[in-house]
């Protein structure tokens, strides 16, 4: 999830302006933009306790260019009494300071251990200008 800001207290994830697929700027291009991201997943059970690698990869549309990547490690306990045949929950959050070269569709990508999880679209647009939208006619 896309969010203004994304952390992780106690085990509990707090977002603050999530959700949102819309990127709204007013500056010229190119931009700088923080942000938060908050992802849930879940672990199998049989692979849980070895160290893992989350790649959170910020992308344009095509693929072409990368606009920011973080890799993240993590290692996911299970508790002795828990059956290893369930799966453990992951949450984790991270705040980007992103830079966009241009107005356009962009690709958030999230993989572990080089396999792809999930993959959220999102826009970057400029405002329309006070009376440039299209009118009714009655």
């Amino acid at each position: 999830m896309l969010a203004d800001a994304a952390q992780i207290v106690n085990g509990k994830l707090y977002v603050l302006g999530g959700g949102w697929d819309t990127l709204v700027v007013s500056s010229p291009f190119p931009v700088n933009q923080p942000c938060g991201l908050a992802i849930a997943f879940r672990i199998p059970g049989a692979g849980t306790n070895p160290r893992k690698t989350a790649r959170i990869q910020v992308v344009d549309q095509e693929g072409t260019s990368t606009i920011a990547t973080a890799d993240v490690q993590f290692q996911v306990g299970r508790p002795p009494e828990v059956d290893d045949v369930l799966p453990q929950r992951v949450q984790l959050a991270a705040g980007l300071h992103l830079s966009f070269p241009k107005a356009g569709t962009y690709v958030v990508i999230v993989s572990v251990d080089n396999a792809e999880i999930g993959r959220s679209r999102f826009r970057v647009v400029h405002p329309q200008p006070a009376g440039s939208g299209e009118r009714l006619n009655a």
